[in-house]
């Protein structure tokens, strides 16, 4: 996960979409806290490098796993998730 944000800014959009998103997608439900709270982490960077039609696949994938994470029972999954938002912009 940490490697995220460095293959989202060298990777195509079609790459992103394709795998990073779908990564993310299901670590965000994974059972593991800290997997979660980088599932947020990554979206944050993800967005930070989303331009033209791959934000709206962030829009659509993302960003309903990260409203998901900002109620988990975890509080540092709450954390990074409300951080994530902030940051995005949807909180």
């Amino acid at each position: 996960m940490l490697c995220t944000a460095t293959l989202a800014e060298v990777t195509g959009p079609a790459f992103l979409e394709k795998h990073l998103v779908a990564m993310v997608v299901k670590m965000c439900s994974d059972p593991v806290p800290n997997v979660r709270f980088n599932a947020a982490k990554a979206i944050q960077a993800i967005h930070k490098t989303c331009t033209g039609l791959i934000a709206s696949c962030v829009e659509s994938s993302l960003l309903p796993c990260l409203s998901l994470l900002l109620i988990d029972e975890d509080p540092d999954v709450k954390f990074f998730a409300k951080r994530a938002m902030t940051e995005i912009g949807g909180a």
